[in-house]
């Protein structure tokens, strides 16, 4: 470990090497090590990854200083994938657990959004039970993401989250959606595609 550090030159060395001394029991020395990561954080996802690392139950499970990092993080969120990896972060039980922010984290990644696909990505996480596990919420954007469908792989890949067990586990709905896939089928491959994607 004492060459590791040695060796260590940027901010993902210094907190894979934090996370493997906290997993051999002495939580001292990684929390200098994860503190040297911190200085040289530089973007989003350093301090993300480090606030996951700080924050986690096998490493540190220092909760108040993983808040620290997150907001740092936030900071620096630009687009959508910056807000809702942010959402699934602060969320994560394991990590923070912190179901209020990763909300707002949510609805900001919502804002920003612009496509069907945007809006079922964001959906699936929100009703995955891990994260958000907020179904109501999720169906509101997969609602959302259906208004913004446009062609029969946007209907079709919508049907297959919104019929995802982990997910929003609404059957009637997805064959609601297949069917609108269906009505856009022009050939062969397309009924093939729906039908595979149906069974």
């Amino acid at each position: 470990f004492k060459e590791q550090e040695k060796e260590a030159e940027n901010s993902y060395d210094y907190r894979d090497l934090a996370e493997e001394i906290a997993a051999a029991g002495d939580k001292k020395w990684a929390q200098q090590l994860f503190k040297e990561a911190e200085k040289l954080s530089e973007d989003l996802d350093d301090y993300r990854d480090l606030a996951d690392s700080v924050g986690d139950v096998d490493y540190l499970d220092d909760k108040k200083w993983a808040s620290k990092l997150y907001n740092k993080a936030e900071d620096l969120a630009e687009d959508l994938s910056d807000y809702s990896g942010l959402a699934t972060s602060v969320a994560w039980k394991d990590f923070l657990g912190d179901m209020d922010w990763a909300r707002k984290l949510f609805k900001k990644a919502e804002d920003l959004a612009e496509d069907s696909s945007d809006y079922s990505g964001l959906a699936s996480s929100v009703a995955d039970e891990d994260y958000l596990g907020d179904k109501k919420y999720a169906k509101e954007l997969y609602n959302k993401a259906e208004g913004m469908a446009e062609d029969l792989n946007d209907y079709s890949s919508l049907a297959g989250s919104v019929a995802d067990e982990d997910y929003l586990d609404d059957k009637k709905y997805a064959k609601e959606l297949y069917q609108k896939a269906e009505d856009l089928a022009e050939d062969f491959n397309d009924y093939k595609d729906i039908a595979m994607s149906v069974a």
